[in-house]
């Protein structure tokens, strides 16, 4: 018997980063979106339970012990076999 795993990735901006830029900044004018990280965490296990998906989350980028990592991550995974 063969045992596989469907593995997705999903990553946001971390909103709170911006209070350590200077006022009126912008990470990059590609930034189209960027959520807190309850705001991604919430997003991220909606769509795991959706889909059948279990999900990690996991910063990515130096940790600031205020803020956060400058991104977010969550990796999907679904047991298939």
């Amino acid at each position: 018997m063969i045992s596989l795993e469907k593995i997705g990735a999903e990553a946001a901006k971390n909103l709170w980063v911006k209070i350590r830029l200077p006022q009126g900044a912008m990470r990059h004018k590609d930034h189209r979106f960027e959520w807190t990280r309850q705001q991604f965490a919430d997003w991220a296990q909606k769509v795991a339970r959706r889909f059948g998906y279990a999900v990690r989350i996991d910063g990515l980028g130096p940790q600031d012990p205020t803020v956060g990592s400058p991104s977010q991550m969550g990796v999907f995974t679904q047991h298939v076999g």
